[in-house]
């Protein structure tokens, strides 16, 4: 049997048989664009969730490969900051002793988050680590859209909730430029040589895993930590 002759296949009509297109086959053949529209709309969604997966991806990727490897081995940067008053200060001028190193902004919800969290650590171990919380102070007056803060918005902040730990303010971008963190919060666990290696956290920290973690700079200060990395 032929190939156009088998069931289900038409085969050749001849000339004078074909068959009359009925009106709702003419109504049902404007439906197929539409088929094209939807998938065209699909692929775009597709796309843009693809685009938002690879961000967080390569967020992360740098979190924990390229910023843990300039740090695995190496040391804090040395940058710098200043206090409410204006007066200058680099990271070298703090070592001697265990460091805490917080960066934040009052209008990053997280950061406000486990502020209290870092208010108890500092009551309790205030004596033996110091705390560093450096305000990301580079931001513009009245500018809603970023997460960046102002010197004068961060003081109203701690001043209202009574916060009493050793604040400083980031006013040159040194957050980006020196330290190349890529957002808040941000906390680095150093030890009083300057050494960080893997000991920093990305994103809210529970007080939990704030205190494990200053018991750990702790140990390693004391001889009992092997190299200090987490």
């Amino acid at each position: 049997m032929p190939d156009f002759e088998k069931p289900g296949h038409k085969g050749f009509a001849p000339p004078g048989t074909e068959e009359a297109e009925t009106p709702e086959a003419a109504q049902a053949a404007p439906a197929q664009p539409e088929v094209y529209r939807m998938s065209k709309k699909a692929t775009i969604v597709w796309s843009v969730l693809g685009l938002i997966m690879l961000a967080i991806l390569g967020t992360s990727f740098y979190d924990h490969l390229i910023l843990g490897a300039k740090y695995a081995k190496d040391y804090m940067p040395n940058f710098g900051f200043e206090d409410a008053e204006g007066n200058e200060f680099r990271l070298e001028e703090f070592l001697g002793k265990p460091l805490v190193i917080n960066f934040w902004s009052s209008k990053c919800y997280p950061c406000v988050q486990e502020m209290p969290d870092f208010q108890k650590a500092f009551l309790e171990y205030g004596d033996e680590v110091q705390f560093l919380m450096i305000n990301i102070a580079d931001g513009v007056e009245g500018d809603m859209l970023s997460i960046l803060d102002t010197k004068a918005n961060a003081l109203i902040f701690i001043e209202s909730n009574g916060y009493t730990m050793p604040f400083y303010f980031d006013t040159k971008s040194q957050w980006d430029t020196e330290v190349q963190i890529t957002g808040f919060p941000y906390t680095f666990f150093v030890r009083a040589d300057g050494y960080v290696g893997k000991n920093f956290h990305r994103g809210r920290i529970s007080e939990a895993d704030l205190i494990m973690e200053i018991n750990k700079l702790l140990s390693d200060e004391s001889g009992d930590g092997k190299d200090g990395s987490v």
